[in-house]
């Protein structure tokens, strides 16, 4: 375990050793290494709360969840990433079985359109993905219900 000084946030959350990663509020610079320390301490929740995720970090994610797909909780909330991360996201979360709880608020430009890809595979392909927190009022009530 790591001590008050580390660079990570990292602390086992139960008898299993599930552990839980957070960088919320970290610059930006901590998301990549990130990624490395959650391959080789078996992370199991992560938060990226306002680190400035982008595009090009969800391309990260997305492979992360390709080839390492024990985690079970993503917050990327108050992140500037776009649809089309939400699409990248997506696509990996279509063929990932562990992933079951996802927030996405306050994420400005995160629109309708990432929302409703987003449902569609929850819909169609994964079923283990079933906590969703997202801004109320935000998005088209047909689709956040």
């Amino acid at each position: 375990m790591l001590n008050e000084s580390s660079l990570f946030n990292f602390k086992l959350v139960d008898e299993h050793n599930t552990s839980f990663l957070d960088i919320s509020s970290k610059p930006h610079g901590y998301i990549m290494p990130s990624f490395k320390f959650m391959t080789f301490h078996d992370v199991r929740a992560i938060d990226f709360t306002k680190t400035s995720f982008s595009d090009s970090h969800m391309c990260v994610l997305a492979d992360y969840l390709n080839n390492n797909p024990q985690l079970y909780s993503i917050v990327l909330d108050e992140n500037p990433f776009t649809d089309q991360s939400m699409q990248t996201l997506t696509n990996a979360l279509k063929r990932n079985t562990t992933v079951a709880h996802l927030s996405i608020r306050k994420c400005p430009n995160l629109t309708d359109r990432g929302i409703n890809e987003l449902l569609k595979v929850i819909a169609d392909f994964n079923m283990i993905l079933f906590q969703i927190d997202l801004d109320e009022g935000k998005f088209d009530e047909e689709l956040a219900s």
